[in-house]
């Protein structure tokens, strides 16, 4: 089964450490900046997920769940 990352829309694994199953980082768990059109830093999350360090979503400057 498979998750929808809640940073850029693409496909994920779902398990603890999801990575991208479709778009130009598959097989990655960063995001594709390309796909989502945010910063090179986020990782995949499905909805409703906490981000956390290292992703950009956990920083202090940026939203939590983005």
């Amino acid at each position: 089964m498979t998750a929808k990352c809640k940073h850029c829309g693409q496909a994920i694994t779902d398990g603890e450490h999801p990575v991208h199953t479709a778009g130009d980082y598959r097989g990655k768990n960063r995001c594709c900046p390309g796909d989502s059109g945010l910063p090179y830093g986020y990782e995949a999350a499905p909805e409703g997920a906490e981000c956390s360090y290292p992703c950009l979503g956990a920083s202090p400057t940026e939203p939590n769940n983005h």
